[in-house]
């Protein structure tokens, strides 16, 4: 994550950019008692291996978790791909790296921390005490925003030497619920997506743009830069807040990025159709936020013969430890953020140079690339 540091400053400077908004009162209410419990049972613990759950985890407690890596080796669990992601510091501090000097020499038993939005029936309890045993850490602490009585009471039992600490027990089904509610309409206020698998930029205009007019000025980039014309379309499945807007727009004929990025030439992989582009808008605070989502279908047998391929990659993201076990579930992974670096690459480049755009003293105020936290 960069962030230009000239630019407005209620825009915060560390790693991730939290955008926060003040629209409901108990999203106030929801990060100040989870900043009190991780004050009183995380901060306060002894150094550890703290685990955040993906994808509505992670996103709930971004706030945070620069204040977390200070202390503990922090990392990324998503129990859906079994894969692991490492969420730290680019300046990695000296507890991360004595923690893995310990992991690999395997003579320090470490204490394992959870952080999780919600608790339902117990399965992420499991799953994350499963991958800690693996790694010669025991888990001590659950903490999290939401857990159903009537679930922890049944999980209590079996993990004896664990300590559960929630800002919320649901009493019912219908509680549970609503508060799970609360949550998703805490994210829809943040511009971070919930996926930390996706590059995206975050642009900031000084100028009164509305909503139809920075929604031309993206379509009109598509049309006249890309030759790919397209409409963006209001994305309704989560009206929780009139002031951030989100948007789609979709292409399925990729022929003009073809002649234009010569990565995608390439005979190792293909782009699953269709393309999305997902705009998020909050005129409130100046700012949209412009992410692509595809995916990438990988011939693996050709990556394997094709020797040179990582070394065209604008913006390789593997550790060189990694390349010699070419291919993995990372390379997957890296194609699709290397095309995701080129074509926000693309925006930003023509932004930086077109007249229109600069009468709009419109500008990149944060970017993040998934590669950078291999």
């Amino acid at each position: 994550m960069t962030l230009d540091m000239d630019s407005e400053n209620n825009i915060p400077n560390k790693f991730p950019v939290a955008f926060q908004n003040d629209s409901f009162v108990y999203h106030i209410d929801i990060e100040s008692k989870l900043n009190d419990l991780i004050d009183r049972k995380l901060m306060r613990a002894k150094p550890g291996v703290v685990k955040i759950m993906e994808r509505k985890g992670l996103n709930l407690f971004h706030p945070f978790i620069d204040r977390i890596v200070e202390r503990h080796s922090v990392s990324t669990l998503n129990i859906n791909k079994s894969s692991l992601f490492t969420v730290e510091k680019t300046i990695q501090n000296r507890i991360s790296r004595l923690f893995r000097f310990l992991a690999l020499l395997k003579i320090v038993k470490h204490s394992g921390y959870l952080l999780t939005d919600a608790v339902n029936g117990g399965k992420d309890v499991r799953d994350v005490n499963d991958v800690l045993s693996q790694d010669n850490t025991k888990l001590v602490l659950v903490c999290g925003y939401l857990c159903k009585k009537q679930s922890l009471e049944n999980i209590r039992p079996i993990y004896p030497g664990v300590q559960f600490e929630f800002v919320h027990y649901a009493e019912t089904e219908e509680d549970y619920w609503n508060e799970i509610t609360r949550l998703t309409q805490l994210s829809h206020t943040r511009l971070e997506p919930l996926d930390r698998d996706h590059c995206y930029h975050i642009y900031k205009f000084k100028s009164d743009l509305t909503k139809d007019q920075t929604l031309e000025i993206f379509t009109n980039f598509f049309q006249n830069t890309l030759g790919m014309p397209c409409i963006f379309e209001e994305d309704s499945i989560r009206p929780y807040e009139n002031k951030v807007q989100s948007y789609t727009a979709y292409f399925h004929d990729l022929s003009p990025l073809n002649e234009k990025i010569s990565m995608i030439q390439s005979p190792d992989f293909d782009i699953e159709t269709p393309l999305f582009f997902r705009l998020k808008f909050d005129g409130t605070r100046s700012l949209v936020r412009i992410m692509p989502f595809f995916e990438v279908s990988v011939d693996i047998k050709s990556l394997v013969n094709d020797k040179s391929f990582c070394s065209k990659l604008p913006n390789l993201c593997c550790p060189k430890s990694c390349l010699k076990n070419r291919p993995s579930v990372r390379c997957v992974q890296c194609i699709e953020n290397n095309l995701a670096y080129m074509l926000l690459g693309g925006i930003k480049e023509q932004f930086s140079n077109d007249p229109i755009i600069r009468g709009y003293h419109i500008r990149l105020v944060a970017e993040y690339y998934p590669c950078n936290s291999f």
